[in-house]
């Protein structure tokens, strides 16, 4: 079995434009990646597998965001704009062979349960908000965002070795917000 700990690939790119017709754009494009290993778990003696489990997380991201500030008189301005991701998940629990274990070579035995399901997340967003400056020190700002959501969760075997068939679902919410400041 590997050592126990963890890989971060993390990428961020961004670019702002402070007049682009007037408005500021600011654009990000995003990647990470992050793999985690942990440290084997004895639950022969009571433990929630009776077994000896070694635990692996992938998790893996990319998306970005366009957003725009737009002026609209002094006083007023328009903050809009579009944000997208899609993110791939999983937690699996290697069963180590007891025997091996014991003498101290811990090899998996080629069972594998699953932790947290295998997960696919898209989603997009596209949100407005208005921001009104009524005095230099009192701001009121109000805005609306509309989520779309896909899922998709893989088929399984869970901790206690019972099959889930996955599948899949859309969905899509819209949000509104208020505030002062």
């Amino acid at each position: 079995i590997e050592d126990p700990g963890s890989a971060v690939t993390n990428i961020d790119l961004s670019y702002i434009h402070d007049n682009l017709r007037g408005s500021r754009l600011q654009a990000q494009a995003y990647y990470y990646d992050i793999g985690a290993r942990e440290f084997p778990f004895d639950g022969r003696n009571g433990g929630f597998l009776n077994s000896i489990s070694y635990g692996e997380f992938e998790s893996q991201a990319y998306g970005g965001r366009l957003q725009i500030e737009t002026p609209i008189t002094q006083s007023l301005e328009l903050l809009w704009g579009a944000d997208y991701r899609n993110e791939r998940n999983e937690r699996v629990l290697d069963i180590l062979d007891p025997v091996a274990f014991d003498q101290g070579v811990g090899r998996p035995t080629g069972n594998q349960r699953t932790q947290d399901p295998p997960y696919f997340l898209d989603q997009i967003g596209l949100f407005a908000q208005l921001q009104w400056e009524l005095s230099p020190s009192f701001t009121l700002s109000s805005g609306i965002r509309q989520e779309f959501l896909g899922l998709n969760v893989a088929d399984y075997t869970t901790l206690n070795g019972d099959n889930i068939e996955g599948g899949a679902v859309d969905f899509d919410a819209t949000v509104f917000n208020i505030g002062t400041v």
